[in-house]
């Protein structure tokens, strides 16, 4: 799909998945005697994992160490819209320089 201008339109998607340690442990064997293993109560911990996707780039997508460059130097001395929320949770309004590719994030 493009523009009127000839510029090409990428359409991007997000979503998150959380992973749980024992999810699949509620079901489990039966040994000879009526043995079972261990099951948590608990889901136990989980790791969520917030992607961005797109036809053009697939899932995620790596930034080299020049395109990181590029993209820091455009947030350099930019503020967030809402700069009292981030004040509250950055400790600062100001953009900090990214480190690594923004796009497949991990939080425990």
């Amino acid at each position: 799909m493009r523009y009127s201008e000839g510029r090409m339109l990428i359409i991007w998607g997000h979503n998150e998945a959380i992973f749980k340690q024992y999810t699949l442990t509620k079901k489990s064997w039966r040994g000879p005697n009526g043995e079972t293993a261990i099951v948590p109560k608990d889901e136990g911990a989980g790791i969520m994992i917030s992607a961005f996707q797109c036809r053009e780039f697939g899932f995620g997508m790596e930034l080299s160490s020049q395109q990181l460059e590029i993209v820091n130097e455009y947030r350099r001395g930019k503020k967030y819209k809402d700069e009292e929320a981030a004040k509250t949770k950055r400790g600062s309004s100001l953009k900090l320089p990214l480190t690594k590719s923004p796009f497949v994030l991990e939080f425990e």
